[in-house]
């Protein structure tokens, strides 16, 4: 049996120096969906059936993006997020997102 193959889990944070990849959900319904092997976060909308795309005109949402570097990750906290990719001027390198605290963190692959 892979490693991958282990249930889904849910925890109260993400673990300081994890590779796995994660659910965030928010208090506003935004879930952020963060692959940390792979570096890279999509937000999404939890409608309370299922994912779906959001239409609240936050930049390249739905899209895959380039996760430079997160702040501490926990339930009932903010998630302070940088990202690439997200302006369409050159001279911007990077923008900050910062949620509505957390509500729950599911781990989605265990790496």
């Amino acid at each position: 049996m892979g490693e991958d193959a282990e249930p889904a889990r849910f925890l109260d944070e993400i673990p300081s120096g994890s590779q796995a990849s994660f659910r965030v959900r928010t208090a506003s319904g935004a879930t952020y969906e963060l692959d940390l092997r792979a570096q890279t976060a999509r937000r999404l909308r939890w409608d309370g059936e299922r994912l779906e795309m959001p239409s609240d005109g936050l930049r390249h949402d739905g899209e895959v993006l380039p996760l430079l570097r997160f702040e501490r990750c926990r339930v009932g906290e903010h998630l302070v997020l940088l990202l690439a990719g997200v302006s369409d001027d050159p001279r911007i390198m990077f923008t900050v997102r910062r949620t509505t605290p957390v509500v729950s963190i599911l781990e989605i692959s265990h790496r």
